[in-house]
């Protein structure tokens, strides 16, 4: 018997058949509780409609990169890793409306990173490299303890002009992390006298995002948008806000 929730989300329910429904740890397994929060419903319902809106090939491609982290699930991050593969849409949609052909998803290489995306944008290979910062361990900490300690909550420390330096820090290691990949896979994998776009895709979800003003959120764009790790390389952005 389909859940309730099958025909409202149908990419998400196959990708649910296909994974091992028999793990505890499986997402889906209470994914009927999750919905009741207007905020998660929100995200999943965008999620459904960016998985709709792949090409059938590369929906495909993208589900047997997911099927592997359905159900695993980390003590601290949840499913994060599974959220950050299905990330990956948003680079799809970004080459599709750079007018961008024959996108493909990368399967994993075991052993080796590599990029996540190919496609064909007019006479160049497009290589797109998606890399989500999520929320730092110190705002896990810091959520976790005033749920522990409601009745004495830790005022937040050390405050939001610390929180700003750390995530253009750790933009700015993604972004490296992103440069090799993409340079590491043209050389073993793209002719050596093809035209190629790199592109590296940054989601950002910020610590103590109630706290950001729109120009704290502007500023953050711009330090991206100016981000140079090499001449050949563009960079992108998307803040979850």
């Amino acid at each position: 018997m389909k859940p309730i929730w099958a025909e409202e989300y149908p990419k998400l329910y196959e990708l649910y058949c296909e994974s091992n429904q028999a793990n505890a740890a499986n997402y889906f397994e209470d994914f009927e509780s999750e919905l009741r929060s207007p905020q998660a419903q929100s995200a999943d319902k965008q999620l459904e409609v960016e998985l709709e809106q792949l090409e059938d090939i590369a929906w495909q491609e993208l589900k047997q990169k997911t099927l592997n982290y359905v159900a695993v699930k980390n003590e601290r991050r949840a499913w994060s890793q599974l959220f950050d593969i299905l990330d990956e849409t948003k680079g799809y949609h970004y080459l599709k409306s750079e007018g961008c052909k024959k996108i493909h998803f990368i399967p994993e290489c075991k052993g080796s990173k590599t990029p996540d995306i190919r496609a064909q944008c007019g006479r160049y290979i497009a290589l797109l490299d998606v890399k989500t910062i999520n929320v730092s361990d110190e705002e896990i900490n810091y959520l976790r303890y005033n749920r522990e300690h409601r009745d004495n909550p830790r005022l937040r420390e050390p405050g939001l002009e610390s929180i700003k330096q750390r995530i253009r820090r750790r933009i700015k290691d993604a972004v490296e992390q992103g440069r090799k990949q993409l340079f590491e896979y043209a050389e073993r994998w793209c002719p050596a006298d093809s035209p190629k776009r790199m592109i590296i895709y940054i989601i950002i979800h910020l610590d103590a995002k109630h706290c950001w003003t729109p120009q704290d959120i502007d500023n953050l764009k711009t330090y991206v948008s100016e981000l140079q790790v090499h001449e050949k390389i563009e960079i992108r952005s998307h803040l979850v806000v």
